[in-house]
């Protein structure tokens, strides 16, 4: 007995510090990936928010969180950059990950698509979790852009890229990323360069 009471403490601690930073928007599911980042290779975990609409094939994701795994890794990329490759990297995760149907067909033709709404965040802010600092989408001054995605030669490529349209706009942020807080502190929400700015 003794043995399955704590093999379910463990499992409610599992699911209670699973993305533990994810704060998805209503109908949006959390996931956390890894990756590296190129010249650096400081490894960051990811956290995204997506959600299926049916019987079409349609999927909205949305960056949430991320986060170095190593603090004292040196990255080379600023934040803009650093945002735009993990936005684009998730395409790829997303794609490999098979949920909402989600592989594109082949190309063959003008029908054969899935389609992705992307939400690009212009306000983040930052968290200091014990030396670990979090970005954190402030999900708010946001806007979209839909790109219609199939396989071609075993990889998955835009057929399609819309014009960004806003999809939200709650809060306004200005002003330049601020420094790092101290532990147990957050910043305001600050801009960064996205489709959204242009």
């Amino acid at each position: 007995m003794k043995k399955y009471l704590i093999s379910i403490v463990a499992l409610f601690i599992l699911c209670f510090t699973t993305n533990v930073y994810s704060d998805c928007p209503d109908g949006f599911t959390s996931v956390t990936f890894t990756v590296y980042t190129p010249i650096s290779n400081c490894q960051y975990e990811v956290i995204y928010c997506y959600k299926c609409v049916m019987p079409a094939p349609q999927v909205g994701l949305i960056i949430d969180a991320f986060y170095k795994i190593n603090p004292n890794c040196t990255e080379s990329l600023g934040t803009d950059d650093l945002i735009n490759f993990l936005e684009t990297y998730l395409y790829e995760h997303f794609f490999s990950w098979g949920v909402c149907r989600n592989v594109p067909p082949p190309c063959n033709g003008l029908n054969d698509y899935i389609v992705l709404i992307m939400t690009y965040s212009k306000c983040w802010n930052k968290e200091n979790d014990n030396g670990t600092i979090i970005y954190h989408n402030c999900h708010s001054y946001d806007c979209c852009q839909e790109t219609h995605w199939c396989y071609q030669d075993g990889n998955p490529i835009p057929i399609s890229v819309g014009i960004p349209y806003w999809c939200n706009q709650t809060e306004n942020c200005s002003g330049s990323e601020p420094p790092n807080p101290e532990p147990g502190y957050s910043t305001d929400c600050f801009p960064i360069s996205t489709p959204c700015s242009q």
